[in-house]
């Protein structure tokens, strides 16, 4: 196969795969609109700008791009987004882990989780 068709085709896949991850994107902010304590959106957010950032580095390095000329700020922002991902699924399995061992386990489930998710906010994730 000539590498200008292999290139082509590279482009196509890229670009697909980018529009879907974009879609996705959307589809988790507008659940987040609607429920902002959504944990497993929350979750799938972070997945996302994780996996996109992958694509675009991937993609830059498959056509070896100058990495002097490039402008890495979009996928720095996936990749800083993505970490906060982890670290709002750390603090909510903490949180749950507390919950499940609270000595007045009974009593404090209700309110203890309500106050765990209210600390789970979109802007944990989106914002930079």
């Amino acid at each position: 196969m000539p590498k200008e068709v292999m290139i082509a085709q590279l482009q196509l896949a890229y670009d697909w795969v980018k529009e879907k991850y974009a879609l996705a994107g959307e589809k988790y902010e507008e659940a987040l609109k609607i429920k902002p304590n959504f944990y497993e959106g929350l979750f799938a957010l972070g997945h996302q700008h994780f996996e996109t950032a992958k694509l675009q580095w991937s993609f830059t390095l498959a056509n070896k791009v100058d990495l002097e000329t490039w402008d890495p700020t979009e996928t720095i922002k996936l990749f800083n987004n993505a970490s906060r991902g982890v670290i709002v699924d750390r603090e909510f399995y903490n949180g749950v882990y507390q919950l499940h061992n609270c000595p007045r386990h009974l009593t404090c489930d209700q309110q203890s989780f309500t106050a765990l998710y209210s600390r789970v906010t979109m802007q944990k994730i989106i914002d930079c």
